[in-house]
């Protein structure tokens, strides 16, 4: 496991998720992997242009599968521009990078080929519902000014992000 604090939060949400009575009647995707979602793009040329899945948990790297027709050496590959980066992505091919802070796109394929492509991911949503004790946004902030907790609320806020990068995307030495 090449990354295996945030494997363990993924699994922790997916139980979280998994175990309130409104839920539990839902089945995942897949019994092996931890991600709460997937996107399945079955047109008969799946091509995005550059952007950034901002829904998605921004410490986690997502998947993404390709399949299909194609000539992968003249088309189908990942690009991500803020890196001046192009990927070539031959079918069957599996990347994991995370999709809500890097820009990312794929090229165009033949006129005559098919690309098809599966990306596994989960929300941001579901974070914040899993370390909310369950409440939404706004039944937290509620929550807070209830317990007068939003001054202190504000600074672990501000501390957050540099928590979850040192966590989620250690250096290795």
């Amino acid at each position: 496991m090449w990354n295996p604090n945030l494997h363990a939060a993924l699994w922790d949400v997916r139980e979280a998720l998994t175990t309130q009575l409104d839920t539990e009647h839902l089945e995942w995707n897949y019994t092996h992997l931890p991600y709460a979602l997937t996107t399945v793009n079955f047109g008969k040329q799946t091509v995005c242009d550059t952007h950034m899945d901002d829904k998605d948990f921004a410490f986690m790297q997502s998947v993404l599968k390709c399949f299909g027709s194609f000539d992968y050496r003249k088309g189908g590959h990942l690009l991500f521009p803020s890196l001046k980066l192009a990927v070539q992505f031959p079918q069957g091919a599996e990347a994991y990078f995370p999709t809500a802070r890097l820009p990312h796109a794929n090229t165009r394929i033949g006129p005559s080929e098919k690309r098809y492509s599966i990306t596994s991911y989960s929300s941001g949503g579901h974070f914040e519902w899993a370390y909310r004790g369950g409440l939404h946004k706004y039944g937290w902030q509620e929550y807070l000014r209830t317990h007068e907790l939003e001054e202190a609320e504000d600074a672990r806020d501000a501390e957050r992000p540099a928590l979850l990068t040192e966590r989620f995307f250690p250096i290795w030495h």
